[in-house]
């Protein structure tokens, strides 16, 4: 099952932890460590938002619900051909617990860490730059460095968005027809089986 671009939405929590008196004079003198870290995640972070911006402007997120139920699709049919007892009842359910169940943000992060991994952040924002004057229908003008910067690690992030999709579709999927053949053992028949290429 292929699919190409899909996508990740970066939540960030805080944990707010009470403070005792005696916490208090600790905290005094770690800081300046803990400002040292604070100013390390936040550095850390840029890089999600910025990658999370271009998600936005490139319209990765309106693209997946679609891609998704074409991957689930392909794996209805995959299921069809390989599974000698599952009945239509049993393929048509599990296709319809995988497009309930999926998680956006769960895709969305395998294409952020992707071009998290292979790209800086100055070549993020140069991105982000172009696509907006792409969607403003503006002239746009690509560095040569950055073109043959795209040329080299596209392929390379393309099988990671491949290889990691592909692993949250197979790990879900998995779940999924052990949830069905405990719930519904009925479905597990050559009664309403269909034929497989429909």
């Amino acid at each position: 099952m292929k699919y190409s671009i899909l996508f990740f939405s970066l939540v960030l929590s805080v944990h707010l932890a009470a403070q005792s008196p005696d916490a208090t004079a600790a905290q005094t003198n770690t800081g300046a460590a803990d400002s040292s870290k604070t100013d390390a995640n936040q550095a850390a972070a840029k890089p999600y938002a910025d990658i999370l911006q271009l998600v936005e402007l490139s319209g990765v997120r309106n693209q997946v619900p679609v891609l998704w139920k074409s991957m689930v699709e392909d794996g209805r049919k995959q299921m069809i051909e390989q599974c000698e007892m599952c009945s239509k009842k049993f393929t048509d359910e599990w296709a319809k617990r995988m497009m309930e169940r999926m998680k956006m943000d769960d895709v969305i992060d395998i294409w952020v860490k992707a071009y998290e991994k292979h790209f800086t952040s100055e070549e993020i924002t140069s991105l982000i730059e172009l696509q907006r004057k792409t969607n403003a229908h503006e002239k746009i003008e690509m560095s040569s460095a950055l073109a043959t910067k795209l040329q080299a690690e596209l392929p390379a992030v393309k099988n990671e968005f491949n290889d990691g999709c592909a692993k949250l579709a197979s790990d879900l999927g998995s779940t999924i027809t052990s949830e069905i053949q405990q719930e519904h053992p009925e479905y597990l028949n050559t009664s309403d089986k269909e034929a497989p290429g429909k």
